[in-house]
């Protein structure tokens, strides 16, 4: 089920209404923090031509945890590590 709270902390149940609260939430976001590019911080690459070799990418595949739900591609972290060979060899080339 789906649910969310009013401005007053009360539990809206109703799609209707929990619809009608979101819209108030983001109307109500300050649109002045937009722009304060003065508090983030921005990472830059030195070297762009990095590439990972076959080692580091199956390396990573190994530190992938079991039982996760998987990802937008429903590939689990099982089946990466059972086929580390074939999916680190693809994955290489892919990022390379």
């Amino acid at each position: 089920m789906n649910t969310c709270r009013d401005v007053d902390g009360k539990i809206l149940t109703e799609k209707e209404h929990i619809q009608r609260r979101w819209k108030e939430y983001f109307e109500n976001v300050p649109a002045d923090n937009l722009d304060d590019t003065e508090s983030m911080t921005f990472y830059s690459v030195e070297n762009e031509d990095i590439q990972p070799s076959y080692k580091e990418v199956t390396y990573v595949i190994k530190c992938l945890k079991n039982h996760k739900a998987p990802g937008t591609d429903q590939i689990i972290a099982e089946l990466l590590k059972k086929e580390e060979r074939i999916f680190g060899e693809e994955s290489t080339i892919l990022l390379n």
